[in-house]
């Protein structure tokens, strides 16, 4: 239920009326995280800490002390809204994965009205595939609630997911 975000507690929603609900709720933590010194100071300090104070691999533990308490990521990337080519040849589709000691990451970048997701997975928590399929409908039924406030979707969004 909890998430640690650069040792700043987060909290998933479980209660809410609609999808686009759960969303805002959701933007009106980060907004919070966003606008906090806490990853600034973080940075500095372990900048600081390395340099002057600390042998390398005492900050490096450090690092990987904090990363390990996420227990999974979110990423979203803007692409480009409109068909680009590399070399003359026309892209069809975008995606990214970031590989780390996450036990879930999950992509998502949008690219000529198309979004995809990409999912990383531990198989010890489960299957990648079976979450995709959910993550399909969900995405689906929350665009359709989307559509329904005025203005908030430009044009038809297709989805495509793919699993690691």
């Amino acid at each position: 239920r909890y998430l640690i975000i650069l040792e700043a507690a987060f909290e998933f929603p479980l209660h809410y009326e609609t999808r686009v609900d759960c969303m805002y709720m959701v933007k009106q933590q980060l907004d919070g995280l966003k606008f906090s010194p806490s990853p600034a100071v973080q940075k500095v300090a372990i900048k600081a800490l390395s340099t002057d104070f600390m042998p390398r691999q005492m900050v490096l533990d450090r690092l990987f002390a904090i990363n390990n308490k996420v227990t999974a990521m979110l990423s979203n990337v803007p692409g480009p809204r409109n068909e680009v080519t590399i070399c003359g040849k026309v892209v069809d589709d975008l995606q990214f994965f970031m590989f780390s000691p996450l036990g879930l990451y999950l992509g998502l970048i949008s690219y000529n009205g198309k979004v995809s997701m990409s999912i990383a997975m531990d198989s010890a928590i489960g299957d990648p595939k079976e979450l995709g399929q959910f993550w399909d409908s969900e995405f689906n039924k929350f665009a359709e609630e989307c559509a329904e406030y005025p203005g908030s979707i430009e044009q038809e969004i297709h989805f495509r997911n793919s699993t690691m």
